[in-house]
């Protein structure tokens, strides 16, 4: 994990060496030149990026066998992830409430937003659209980002980058077992042509039947709701590239069933509730240089999610019933960047975005009859943006950015952006950065209150100021600092009276991030984070956290008596979390991974989660007061064998 700035869409032609690749080069020194392009969308060195963004790569994430895109990002710094076992809930900087469905967070696939359009979620868990065996890196950039993305760029943007055709090459098999009863399969295949021609397609399934007792019951009991209790997915994707033209797509559908009791008798009757998750994608994109000034990249894309929970009851006359609450999204985007470089001294990108939701369906009543309520909308989604990189010297440059967007349900939000970066020395970047975000109201915000006729809440907005050093110590060691100070208005929140939404009173935001990234002769590699948040409201009823104000995210890799087999330990700690009016103390995990390989196409992996078997407490909604315990010690075991060249 490196603090670097990443592509928010990878070209179609090669690339030359993966990021992997380069970090498997020269191990006795971290990496200090990297082109990455998320902050601003155009690749440029790391050190003189107007933004820092952190990086967890393919080679961090095979060694320290993190399971899903959920792992990946609990190893971020900035990033806090609790789940109450059907949804992933992730807080940035401080600053996550119970109930908060990612929507602060804005989440990319390969440049392409996949946060929903009803609740403005990202489904970060079980239910994300690829394994993590077909991730190159994924990358957090912290702060607002609205001035490049639009909605929901509040606190940060992710990017999950996928492998190139020729990082997959040939036919890949991969199966997993764990003491928590999990199973997974996965294989891909992928090919590159002669012509240029390239594509991969590859499928994933898991199965968790046994899983930990979610309430309290009786002695004896658990074991009549036990087989109520699972956890099942799959997903299926495929990408295709030539001459410039992409093609992506993607399929996940998830089913976690949950026991319920459908009576008061002693002992109670279990029932089966389901909860579905289905989301769908199709991604074309094409780029050109038009000339050597000039570069276009166009796009479409397509997706539709459904969240769906089925729940069984008993009517008066004691027959089985089942209430349904379902979600239904469906939209479109169309997207066109163009970038200039002919003026000396300045490299300029603007961009058009329109997003045309055509469908933003919410409905709940029991099954077979009318619904009690339902909502069909539709709405539209358009942003402009436009940004200069301006070299000022051999040692200066300003990035100026400024986007505008309108929604209509929304209305319209104007967001700038100013970056100053000084480079005193080739390997050393100071950056005064400052940068405002904004979030609309989602479609489930807004039909809550139109249905208790409550005011419709306005969009809330935060302004950011942040000093960031970037330096390299030596060839060995490389040192990040930040300092932010953020002020956030109309924050979007649930009302403790009564249940509508209200924008909340204003608030104050600051924090401090460390980070050391070092390599040792022989392939070790340290990676470490230090953080602390705070966050004030001006109401002393606004209860703003569910993360902790401190976090010590510590990474040591090693290999042992020889290249092929490598210890990797992970240290995560934090600090106490004050949720509603409940204090949640502090904790520490610790995971143990040993990677040994085989041979070239061959390696086996053993890992242990929460070696320690620490039992720790969340509170990730607010309609689960009882809170949620997370999980405890796993040993899980994988094979993968690679075929093929």
């Amino acid at each position: 994990m490196v603090a670097d700035k990443v592509a928010a869409q990878p070209q179609v032609a090669d690339e030359g060496p993966a990021l992997e690749e380069l970090l498997r080069q020269g191990l006795d020194r971290p990496p200090s030149a990297v082109e990455v392009s998320t902050a601003s969308r155009f690749a440029q060195s790391a050190v003189q990026a107007p933004l820092v963004v952190y990086v967890l790569t393919a080679q961090d994430i095979r060694e320290l066998g993190l399971r899903n895109l959920a792992d990946v990002l609990r190893s971020l710094p900035g990033l806090y992830v609790i789940d109450n076992s059907v949804f992933t809930f992730v807080a940035a900087r401080g600053l996550g409430r119970p109930g908060d469905l990612n929507a602060r967070l804005l989440f990319l696939l390969d440049g392409m937003r996949v946060n929903e359009n009803i609740y403005d979620a990202a489904q970060i868990g079980r239910e994300f659209f690829i394994d993590v065996n077909l991730i190159e890196r994924v990358e957090f950039a912290p702060g607002p980002g609205s001035a490049v993305y639009g909605n929901n760029a509040f606190l940060g943007v992710v990017n999950i980058v996928t492998k190139r055709a020729n990082r997959l090459a040939g036919l890949h098999l991969q199966a997993s077992g764990a003491s928590d009863s999990e199973s997974t399969l996965a294989l891909s295949y992928g090919h590159r042509a002669d012509s240029g021609a390239e594509g991969w397609i590859a499928a994933s399934a898991f199965e968790q039947t046994r899983l930990q007792q979610p309430f309290e019951l009786p002695p004896g009991v658990w074991a009549r709701f036990a087989p109520f209790d699972w956890d099942r997915g799959r997903r299926l994707s495929a990408y295709a590239a030539y001459q410039g033209l992409s093609l992506r797509a993607g399929i996940v559908e998830r089913e976690r069933g949950l026991p319920v009791p459908l009576n008061r008798a002693d002992p109670p009757e279990p029932g089966q509730r389901r909860s579905t998750t289905r989301s769908e994608f199709v991604a074309l994109a094409w780029e050109r240089n038009l000339d050597p000034d000039w570069d276009l990249t166009l796009g479409l894309q397509s997706q539709r999610a459904l969240y769906q929970r089925d729940d069984p009851y008993r009517d008066e006359a004691a027959v089985l019933r089942t209430y349904r609450d379902r979600s239904l999204g469906r939209w479109q985007v169309l997207e066109a960047r163009l970038s200039y470089q002919g003026l000396a001294g300045h490299f300029i990108s603007m961009g058009l975005e329109h997003q045309r939701d055509t469908r933003q369906l919410l409905d709940a009543g029991t099954v077979g009859e009318p619904p009690l309520q339902s909502f069909d909308q539709r709405d539209r989604r358009l942003g402009l943006f436009v940004q200069d990189e301006w070299r000022l010297g051999d040692k200066h440059s300003l990035m100026l950015g400024l986007r505008r967007d309108h929604t209509g349900s929304a209305g319209a939000s104007l967001s700038p952006r100013l970056a100053w970066v000084w480079n005193p020395a080739p390997t050393t970047g100071l950056k005064l950065l400052y940068g405002s975000a904004f979030r609309g109201a989602n479609r489930a915000e807004l039909a809550n209150n139109t249905v208790l006729e409550a005011p419709l809440p306005a969009a809330e907005r935060v302004r950011s100021l942040e000093l960031v050093l970037d330096h390299g110590l030596n060839r060995q060691w490389r040192l990040h600092a930040s300092a932010y100070l953020a002020a956030i208005r109309g924050l979007i929140r649930l009302s403790p009276e009564f249940p509508v939404f209200e924008n909340g009173a204003a608030m104050r935001s600051r924090g401090v991030e460390l980070g050391l990234a070092g390599r040792f002769a022989g392939g070790g590699q340290l990676l470490a984070s230090l953080e602390w948040h705070r966050n004030r409201s001006d109401a002393a009823t606004d209860s703003l956290n569910n993360q902790p104000t401190r976090q010590l995210k510590l990474t040591l890799s090693q290999p042992l008596w020889s290249p092929d087999w490598r210890l990797s330990g992970q240290v995560l700690a934090a600090s106490h979390r004050q949720v509603l009016s409940e204090r949640l103390p502090g904790y520490a995990l610790l995971n143990l991974n040993l990677l040994w390989q085989l041979d070239v196409r061959t390696e086996l992996v053993l890992g242990l989660h929460n070696a320690a078997d620490r039992r720790i407490h969340e509170l990730p909604d607010a309609g689960n007061l009882d809170g949620v315990q997370q999980s405890g010690r796993v040993l899980r075991l994988s094979l993968s064998r690679r075929f093929g060249s």
